[in-house]
């Protein structure tokens, strides 16, 4: 499985954790891993949403850029994506994101 998190404004908690999941095993098993994952960060890191997609925004060299998918969320400017080997992620997660 790869995931990561972003904080985004909330009204009421000033900042919510959302979780975006490239998963590889079933939904049920998923849904107990983090279930498990949840109750070992306690209460101050409750994820507030958890979203599948299959793929995540990526540089050449792996590493996810949580920059671009807190921004594509918050429709805020991308800033630098030269370094994005994969912007039709970006697309899936803002189409995730209003659909669930």
């Amino acid at each position: 499985m790869s995931c990561t998190c972003v904080g985004v404004p909330d009204k009421v908690k000033g900042e919510v954790l959302m979780c975006f999941v490239v998963p590889k095993a079933s939904k049920e098993r998923l849904e107990a891993e983090l279930l498990e994952l949840e109750k070992k960060l306690g209460k101050a890191l409750v994820l507030s949403r958890i979203i599948l997609v299959r793929d995540l925004p990526r540089t050449r060299n792996g590493k996810i850029m949580r920059r671009l998918i807190r921004n594509a969320l918050l429709g805020k400017e991308l800033g630098d994506t030269s370094s994005l080997e994969n912007p039709q992620s970006l697309e899936e997660i803002k189409r995730a994101v209003k659909g669930s």
